[in-house]
């Protein structure tokens, strides 16, 4: 299939055709209106005109040397706008067919190329920049807003500032209308919370033999009010001690708490409170409940240590807490439940496990109520006990190259006593370490002013590679003396590339 151009056009214009193919066109750029053939491989053939009904096709000639370029004329002048092209010159007319468009005549020499209003001239190098205009007149100022004294709209808030320092202790109180009137009687308090250790029973000591009683003295002369009771009479002699009542299933779980009494009567003056009188003799102590958790009297050392990893991180953690012993316990699958009336703990505090399906096993707590929580643990082991045990632990809740916090339990006295943290390949040049603050009973040391800092000896060392480790003395902790009393910063030489370890002791 032939590609045929209808208008004069240049040879560079036609698209080579496809192999096996030919383009038929016509061209002003060519020298003459006689129709070209053009090859697949980019070759021009004029197509001859022979007399008499043509005659066979003559050998190609050969390409004449090509002609010397001719000077280049000099640069036109630059029109109003150099990017923008000229108009396009009108196309010229169609010259005639040859007698013999089927048969290409000798190829003659290569004449130079003609004008040809299709292709762009070379274009021209661009013009100098022009100077600069000059500024405009200032436009007026905008009119003023309705009112210049309005507050515009408030600003979001701004973070939260630091903690302020503890305030002095203010002045005591002036004291009541009256201060020998005895006030209402407040509702009794909760029970408090179980001994460092509720396990063991101190040894009792021996009774101390009763005091003689001494003389009353004298009654006094009576009052000028009678609204005013007299003076008490002497006590009566002390009855005899009732037989102990029988012990209960389990002696260190506290039984529910009875109701509270009805208050009394008034006296007959019940803004005027009687003499005190003289305190009776102690009574006889009773015999001490039989000790241990029940038939067992398993013993644990409230001295816990646990391990958490994460990532290339490892954490050694090493605390105290109340031992909780004696209690009933049942596993189902995977959940084992503990009964322990008022615990204290909440979801998501941590507990070691002892003497239950598993022994010694740091666990978080999943559900929970008063008196029971559940832990999550292996398939596998017993089923049911009455003598199992807990020591409350705490959580470390974040772990990386730059951050270890923890958190202590929502009861239990656990106290921190050291940390030990690996670090694969550190490459931070320090680690924020977070602890409980203000816990001095519950968490690692008071920790909410300068003064009340718990602050940690640290020791680290460089463990990368085989070998024997190299302390890294530079390390230091720092703190800030104004703000964040819970937190601590190591740093100093720390980003060795490698693996690292060190331990702070509280």
């Amino acid at each position: 299939m032939a590609q045929i151009n209808i208008q004069y056009t240049s040879g560079s214009s036609v698209d080579n055709p496809g192999t096996g193919q030919i383009a038929i066109f016509t061209s002003g750029s060519l020298g003459s209106s006689s129709l070209f053939l053009k090859e697949s491989d980019g070759n021009i053939i004029t197509v001859g005109s022979g007399s008499g009904g043509g005659g066979g096709t003559g050998p190609q000639g050969p390409q004449g040397p090509q002609g010397p370029t001719g000077p280049q004329g000099p640069q036109g002048p630059t029109g109003a706008d150099s990017n923008v092209a000229g108009p396009q010159g009108p196309q010229g007319p169609q010259g005639p067919a040859g007698s013999d468009s089927n048969v290409a005549g000798p190829q003659g020499p290569q004449g130079p190329a003609g004008a040809d209003s299709n292709v762009a001239g070379p274009q021209g190098p661009q013009g100098p920049q022009g100077p600069t205009g000059l500024t405009g007149p200032q436009g007026p100022q905008g009119p003023a807003g309705s009112d210049s004294n309005v507050a515009g709209p408030q600003g979001p808030q701004g973070p939260q500032g630091p903690t302020g320092l503890t305030g002095p202790q203010g002045p005591q109180g002036p004291a009541g209308s009256d201060s020998n009137v005895a006030g209402p009687q407040g509702p009794q308090g909760p029970q408090g919370p179980a001994g460092s250790d509720s396990n063991v029973a101190g040894p009792q000591g021996p009774q101390g033999p009763t005091g003689p009683q001494g003389p009353q003295g004298p009654q006094g002369p009576t009052g000028a009010d009678s609204n005013v009771a007299g003076p008490q009479g002497p006590q009566g002699p002390t009855g005899p001690q009732g037989p102990q009542g029988p012990t209960g299933a389990d002696s260190n779980v506290a039984g529910p708490q009875g109701p509270q009494g009805p208050q009394g009567p008034a006296g007959s003056d019940s803004n005027v409170a009687g003499p005190q009188g003289p305190q009776g003799p102690t009574g006889p102590t009773g015999p001490t409940g039989p000790a241990g958790s029940g038939g067992g009297g398993a013993s644990y050392n409230p001295t816990i240590r646990y391990e958490v990893t994460g990532g290339g991180n490892t954490v050694t953690v090493l605390s105290t807490g109340n031992v909780e012993g004696g209690l009933d316990w049942n596993r189902s699958s995977t959940t084992l439940n503990v009964t322990h009336s008022a615990h204290g703990l909440t979801t998501g505090d941590y507990v070691v496990i002892r003497n239950m399906s598993e022994d010694y096993s740091y666990e978080s707590i999943t559900s929970i109520d008063a008196n029971h929580f559940s832990v999550t643990v292996a398939d596998s082991g017993d089923t049911s006990g009455t003598e199992g045990a807990y020591i409350p632990a705490f959580d470390v809740s974040s772990l990386t190259d730059t951050a270890l916090t923890l958190e202590a339990p929502s009861a239990g006295n656990c106290q921190l006593l050291s940390v030990n943290h690996f670090i694969d390949d550190m490459e931070d040049s320090s680690v924020t370490i977070t602890v409980p603050s203000n816990a001095i009973s519950n968490g690692a040391g008071k920790n909410n002013s300068t003064a009340t800092r718990n602050v940690p000896t640290v020791d680290c060392y460089n463990v990368d590679g085989s070998g024997n480790s190299s302390r890294l003395g530079a390390a230091t902790i720092s703190f800030s003396k104004t703000a964040n009393f819970g937190t601590f910063t190591l740093s100093g030489g720390i980003d060795t590339f490698g693996d690292i370890l060190y331990c702070l002791k509280f």
